[in-house]
């Protein structure tokens, strides 16, 4: 409970809100969020995705990201030319453009520029050394590069037409071990969620134990996208952000365990 609920208040705090879940009944190797619905199992292999729609621009916003740097094949950029939130005073000589937001980095008639959602241009002469480099914050890893983007180390560098995947940085075990099978996810923006007495709530998850023959008469079985597959009681699966009190007692038709995430 404790590592899923820390990534994804780690995840809020970068991106401003919590993941999208990913859809029930996901087989393994596919917990990609849904990028529309707040309730389901957990996204640790997609949250968001990014790619380059050529070798000189390439679109990922800055909320799931630290920076993009961008490091020209030759020749350097002028610092005093610095705009926004890029910076070019990061090496020496400085090829480097490092941005965290909307701004450029210039020579001459040479320049790259970032908007406000992370689409990033350059205008260089082609070269496959000049590179996009994507940093990660530490709750996130890249889940898939392809073509022209590859996972380097816990970045991601692209030179041409790719795209890459970012998810949450679970650890090993947690993912060999499957416990993203045993968790149902949903969180509440406007924190309208209520567990037990307890109001207000933004984030639940609840651990689903072993299928059985529940509270509501279901025969569970898994993966399935019926949510009265994975949870045990009326209050739990009535779809009315309303969800048993984490004290209630296990029995042999329920095996639910709710944990609160946030606040």
């Amino acid at each position: 409970n404790n590592e899923a609920a820390s990534l994804l208040k780690q995840y809020k705090t970068k991106n401003g809100q919590l993941p999208y879940a990913a859809d029930l009944g996901v087989s393994f190797g596919n917990y990609n969020a849904s990028g529309v619905s707040n309730k389901g199992m957990l996204p640790i292999d997609v949250t968001d995705t990014c790619g380059c729609s050529s070798d000189t621009t390439c679109t990922c916003s800055f909320k799931p990201i630290t920076s993009v740097t961008m490091q020209r094949n030759s020749g350097t950029w002028n610092t005093a030319q610095d705009v926004g939130a890029c910076s070019s005073a990061v090496s020496a000589p400085s090829n480097k453009c490092v941005c965290t937001g909307q701004g450029s980095c210039t020579r001459f008639a040479t320049s790259f520029t970032c908007d406000t959602d992370g689409a990033c241009t350059h205008n260089l002469l082609a070269s496959i050394n000049n590179r996009f480099t994507y940093k990660l914050p530490s709750h996130a890893d890249a889940f898939s590069a392809v073509l022209g983007c590859v996972k380097t180390g816990s970045d991601v560098v692209c030179n041409n037409t790719g795209s890459f995947t970012i998810g949450l940085n679970e650890p090993t075990w947690f993912k060999n071990n499957r416990w993203q099978d045993f968790y149902y996810y949903e969180w509440s923006p406007t924190s309208s969620l209520t567990v037990g007495t307890k109001t207000g709530v933004e984030s639940i998850l609840i651990q689903t134990g072993k299928t059985l023959v529940s509270e509501i008469g279901q025969t569970q079985t898994r993966p399935s996208n019926d949510m009265r597959d994975y949870l045990d009681s009326t209050e739990n699966t009535d779809n009315n952000g309303i969800f048993e009190s984490i004290q209630k007692q296990k029995t042999s038709t329920y095996n639910d365990q709710p944990f609160i995430v946030s606040p």
